[in-house]
């Protein structure tokens, strides 16, 4: 029987998807926000550094408007960059 969830992962990495195009939150990562964690992982790409700047800041906004987020919810971000060599990396508590 399981009795808890240590880490949930969700991704998106398709070139060119909704998220891609105007850093929109995704439908796959709205589901990580419902889940129960310790540590939720998003995997997404983005067209260049702004877009992935933007994607990150909705993701963050939506993890604080969701009625069931609590105080101690942690996400790592883990976005590549389809224009240059990067992936950006970024943990995120929810205070």
């Amino acid at each position: 029987m399981m009795t808890r969830q240590i880490m949930v992962l969700e991704s998106e990495w398709k070139h060119g998807v909704l998220v891609s195009q105007n850093a929109e939150v995704d439908g796959d990562f709205q589901k990580l926000v419902q889940a129960r964690a310790e540590v939720r992982v998003w995997i997404s790409s983005s067209h260049n550094p702004a877009l992935a700047q933007q994607h990150l800041a909705n993701c963050k906004k939506q993890v604080q408007l969701f009625s069931g987020s609590l105080p101690g919810d942690t996400y790592l971000f883990i976005i590549n960059d389809w224009t240059t060599p990067t992936t950006r990396i970024e943990r995120f508590e929810l205070h």
